[in-house]
């Protein structure tokens, strides 16, 4: 783990931002290349992916300062704004850049499907680079394990208090991400009907981020149910994203079916 790239006096450059902005360079790259092939209009899916980008920072950080409120009480205010320390919700991102998105959407007329079809795959691949950078800063750590794939990080273990192998959660999101990105950019090729590919993402993602945040031990907003299954904040929002992913498939693949009409 190495979260500090460049230490220059009293500048430094941390890994996690610039992972960050190199997944989301890499994803306007292959947005590019993919607009290029269906023969798009670049302006309006630039402007989504901006707007997508911008809102999809503010709100997961947002989100993770509501959730983790106990661990910046106290502190300067400014640590609110510390992105570089890490501290981002995916879903608290995915909540505000989604309404903004499908407002701009409207506005020129386009088909929301078509456009998340066209979307979800390069940005997926944005959440697999951010994964390393997380990876890279500690952060996101897993529990103790003593299985064979099992990592030591002094930054995890700074962090945790646990001097011990953990769970390398923090790959195995990048490698569920990559599993991920790898369906929905084939299933791109041939869909089946518009909004196939996106909704790819609203099924196979929340599945991927409930398991996983079983072996997660970093801080962690927790529900218990009457003291017999205890849910984190992400698995209690993995539920309605996976069953508004699997009603939309199921609505969208009927009307397109010569049945459906």
């Amino acid at each position: 783990m190495r979260p500090i790239l460049v230490s220059l006096g009293p500048w430094t450059i941390s890994s996690y931002p610039v992972m960050i902005c190199l997944g989301a360079c890499l994803a306007i790259w292959l947005t590019l290349k993919e607009i290029d092939r269906l023969g798009l209009n670049r302006r309006p899916y630039i402007t989504i992916c901006l707007i997508g980008f911008a809102s999809g920072i503010v709100g997961a950080r947002i989100m993770n300062c509501i959730v983790f409120y106990d661990l910046y009480r106290g502190k300067p205010w400014w640590k609110l704004l510390a992105i570089w320390e890490g501290g981002l919700a995916m879903y608290g991102g995915v909540l505000l850049a989604l309404p903004l998105c499908y407002v701009y959407i409207r506005r020129e007329r386009l088909n929301i499907w078509e456009v998340a079809d066209t979307l979800a795959p390069p940005w997926m691949m944005m959440l697999v680079v951010a994964r390393l950078g997380c990876f890279l800063n500690g952060c996101c750590y897993g529990k103790p394990t003593t299985a064979p794939w099992g990592l030591f990080s002094e930054d995890s273990a700074r962090l945790s208090g646990t001097y011990t192998n953990m769970h390398p959660t923090q790959l195995y999101s990048s490698l569920a991400a990559l599993l991920i990105f790898a369906i929905m950019w084939r299933t791109r090729l041939k869909p089946r009907f518009a909004g196939q590919v996106c909704l790819v993402f609203f099924l196979l993602y929340p599945v991927a981020r409930f398991l996983i945040e079983f072996f997660r031990a970093d801080p962690r907003s927790i529900w218990r149910f009457h003291g017999v299954v205890t849910l984190s904040e992400s698995q209690i929002l993995s539920i309605p994203v996976f069953l508004f992913g699997l009603g939309a498939w199921m609505f969208l693949s009927r009307r397109s079916s010569p049945e459906g009409g």
